[in-house]
């Protein structure tokens, strides 16, 4: 009987042993251990934005807060973010009023706000636009 208990023992650290052993050299993460997170940064734009549409006597308002997961391009926006917000306001500005209607303008809007970001700050981390508010008028 001491040799099934001895045995068995020797079972369950050998097993655990592989398994810390693959988590830490082999970067396997086990279900229950959990992944780790990539470090979100939240850059909410200073004021309501507030400008006219293309072609119209319509405007769009919105607040808008943006996500980047590299610190050093969020320290970046900080410093520049007027000209940020500047680049937002060309895009909220070249989309036609017609556009505005569309189901999925918060989508659109975010994937041109992204884009521009990108081009011209050389942004590559930016994940996601959230527009705490949108309302055209």
């Amino acid at each position: 009987m001491n040799k099934k208990l001895i045995i068995g023992i020797v079972v369950v650290l050998l097993v655990f042993v592989l398994g810390f052993v693959s988590t830490q050299f082999l970067d396997i993460t086990l279900p229950f251990m959990g992944e780790k997170e990539e470090e979100v940064f939240e850059f909410p734009i200073e004021g309501t934005i507030i400008t006219n549409i293309k072609n119209s006597r319509s405007y769009v308002k919105c607040d808008v807060v943006l996500t980047i997961t590299n610190e050093d391009e969020f320290k970046d926006m900080v410093e520049n973010s007027f000209k940020i917000k500047h680049a937002i306001i060309e895009v909220l500005r070249s989309m036609e009023e017609k556009e505005y209607y569309q189901d999925d303008l918060q989508k659109i809007l975010s994937q041109k706000i992204i884009t521009k970001l990108s081009e011209s700050f050389s942004y590559e981390n930016i994940t996601q636009v959230y527009f705490e508010q949108l309302i055209t008028q």
